[in-house]
């Protein structure tokens, strides 16, 4: 499972490859590139989570192992957050 700071690289890699700030995507990752700052890293999870739901939902995720990634880490933390 990726998590920590391997959680973070990927975020980071997923992001360039969605076009970085370019990506139309590129507000989703505003409170979660490059890992928790200021905000508690409970809500920089919950960011996380949020974030690649949509990436999902949207299928915006073209390379397979990002993609299948996004989907363990979306699983795993899907415990600790809600769906809406």
């Amino acid at each position: 499972m990726i998590i920590g700071k391997d959680l973070v690289e990927f975020v980071n890699i997923l992001y360039e490859k969605l076009g970085g700030k370019n990506s139309k995507f590129a507000p989703n990752f505003e409170n979660i590139i490059d890992g928790p700052s200021s905000i508690p890293v409970t809500e920089w999870y919950g960011d996380v989570y949020w974030t690649l739901k949509t990436l999902l939902k949207e299928k915006a995720i073209k390379d397979q192992d990002m993609l299948k990634k996004s989907e363990e880490i979306t699983s795993y933390l899907s415990e600790w957050f809600l769906p809406y």
